[in-house]
């Protein structure tokens, strides 16, 4: 049987405006506002929460960028669970694509950098979760992507 696995951020959804709007709230807690625009940052939320909390410390020119990310990245993950799916949307055709796939009997999966339980949900909401066969997260095992075992 065919399988193909897809990547969820940036691939088959624009989940950039929610991550960012979860990153900009760690700011406001720091006392800052709308560090991260949608205009000029959408790239960096495809890398995700860790690599947004970072770009806006720098731009803020904070030290000890590593201190306060991992203070600030389980906030950015609490702000993401309750803003998840405001303007999330998948891209164009992405969604007809996989149930085309797995009407012809592909196994359709993804392999994602985003908690599983995060994309789990945000499938759920998204009502798409009955389309792929796996769902693989950043912390479903003990290594994530780039490493290939996620795939496997």
């Amino acid at each position: 049987m065919i399988s193909i696995v897809f990547d969820l951020d940036g691939t088959l959804a624009d989940t950039s405006r929610d991550m960012l709007k979860a990153a900009n709230l760690c700011f406001e807690e720091m006392g800052y506002s709308d560090v991260l625009s949608e205009e000029m940052h959408r790239g960096t939320a495809l890398h995700g929460g860790r690599a947004m909390l970072t770009k806006g410390l720098t731009l803020l020119k904070k030290p000890d960028l590593s201190n306060v990310v991992s203070e600030y990245y389980p906030k950015f993950l609490k702000h993401y669970r309750e803003n998840l799916y405001k303007k999330t949307v998948f891209y164009d055709g992405a969604i007809a694509c996989v149930e085309k796939m797995a009407g012809q009997g592909w196994n359709v999966g993804i392999c994602t950098n985003k908690p599983e339980d995060l994309a789990k949900s945000l499938l759920s909401k998204m009502s798409a979760q009955n389309h792929f066969k796996a769902i693989v997260g950043a912390d479903t095992l003990s290594v994530r992507k780039p490493d290939p075992a996620p795939f496997f």
